[in-house]
C-alpha cells in the first residue's frame, strides 16, 4: 500500500492557461511535480440564470493511482459544498450536524430477553466456513491428482481398469471426494445434503 502521499493544494490565477497547465501535468515539468488539475466551474457556488449549480473538471496525469483521484474528488465535493452553505450565511459543520444521522445498532427482542443483532463475528462465521469449505475442496482435489499420477506411474491404475471402466473408476474418485468434504462439513448424510452449501 505504501504511505499516504502528502498533497499542496496550489490555487491559480484567473487568467492561467489551461492548455500550459496540461501540458505541465502532462510532461510533469516545472518546480511541482503535477498531479490533477481541477477547473472549476463560474456557476459552482453561484447558480446560473436558471438556478442550477455547475461543477468541476479533473484532469489527472497518466497513471494516477484511483486513490488518490478519489481523495481530490471528495475534497472537492466538500469544499463545493461548503463554500455554497456559507454564501447562504449558514455554518457548514452545524449543517453537517443536521443532516447526519449516526445509524443504531438494531436490537433483536425474544420472548424472554433482547439484545443486540448480528454482531461483526456472527457475520463473519459463514464466510470463514466458506473459506474452510474452500480450502477442504481444494486439498482433496491436490491429493486425488497426486494418488492418480502415482497409480499411473506405479502401473497400479491398468491393474484397476483391467476389473472396471474408466467411468467407475472416476465416479468413485469423485464419490471419495465428496465424502471428504461433506466429513470436513459434519454431514451424516453424504447424500443431497443442504449443510455443504448453507450455513444453518
Amino acid at each position: 500500500m505504501g504511505s499516504a502521499p502528502h498533497l499542496d493544494v496550489v490555487r491559480l490565477p484567473d487568467t492561467a492557461d489551461l492548455v500550459e497547465e496540461k501540458r505541465l501535468l502532462r510532461t510533469g515539468e516545472g518546480p511541482r511535480r503535477h498531479v490533477a488539475l481541477v477547473v472549476v466551474a463560474a456557476d459552482a457556488v453561484i447558480p446560473g440564470g436558471d438556478n442550477t449549480f455547475g461543477s468541476f473538471n479533473l484532469f489527472v496525469r497518466a497513471g494516477l493511482d484511483d486513490r488518490i483521484q478519489r481523495e481530490v474528488l471528495n475534497g472537492m465535493d466538500n469544499a463545493i459544498v461548503a463554500a455554497r452553505v456559507r454564501r447562504e450565511g449558514l455554518d457548514p459543520v452545524h449543517v453537517d450536524a443536521l443532516t447526519t444521522v449516526k445509524s443504531p445498532q438494531a436490537i433483536t427482542v425474544t420472548e424472554t430477553e433482547q439484545g443486540e443483532g448480528a454482531s461483526a463475528f456472527t457475520r463473519f462465521v459463514p464466510a470463514a466456513f466458506a473459506i474452510l469449505l474452500l480450502i477442504s475442496v481444494m486439498s482433496s482435489g491436490q491429493y486425488l491428482m497426486t494418488t492418480t499420477i502415482e497409480e499411473k506411474s506405479s502401473r497400479t491404475m491398468e491393474v484397476i481398469l483391467s476389473a472396471v471402466s474408466p467411468m467407475q473408476l472416476m465416479t468413485e474418485r469423485f464419490l471419495a471426494s465428496w465424502a471428504s468434504v461433506c466429513s470436513c462439513c459434519r454431514c451424516t448424510r453424504p447424500q443431497v445434503c443442504w449443510r455443504c452449501f448453507q450455513w444453518p
